[in-house]
């Protein structure tokens, strides 16, 4: 049997705890977002909200759960129509904090495809590069 270089283990016993880790590391780093998904879906039924503005906050808040549920496509998908919705609305905070949210889901993408059992390091780079794409055009 094959070995994971410097260890015992036997490689997919490796990859098993490598996934749980990355795994728990991205439901971690969604963790610093929930407490904005309460705010924005408080928005979303308040009454000084504007329909564009209430619309966008659903869509943040769907996006955060997505990205609970490791559904990274379905959270991009829609952190972008939030995104959209809050700058057409002019809301400076929310288009800020769906950008942050796409970042942060092309990071946990990237982490999913390196723990996969295929060699997934252009899809790897691509995600990132995403990520710092993102972050460098909506850069303050």
């Amino acid at each position: 049997l094959f070995r994971s270089p410097g260890t015992s283990e036997h490689p997919s016993r490796t990859n098993h705890l490598a996934t749980h880790l990355t795994l728990a590391m991205a439901r971690g780093a969604v963790e610093l977002f929930d407490s904005l998904g309460g705010e924005y879906s408080q928005q979303a039924e308040g009454p000084t909200s504007s329909p564009a503005q209430k619309e966008a906050c659903r869509h943040f808040t769907t996006a955060e759960e997505k990205l609970n549920q490791l559904d990274v496509e379905g959270c991009l998908t829609s952190a972008q129509q939030a995104a959209d919705g809050f700058q057409s609305a002019s809301v400076s905070k929310g288009y800020a904090d769906s950008l942050r949210l796409m970042c942060l889901a092309q990071g946990v993408k990237a982490d999913l495809l390196i723990v996969s059992e295929e060699d997934k390091s252009e899809e790897v780079h691509s995600c990132l590069d995403a990520a710092e794409r993102l972050a460098q055009e909506h850069a303050a």
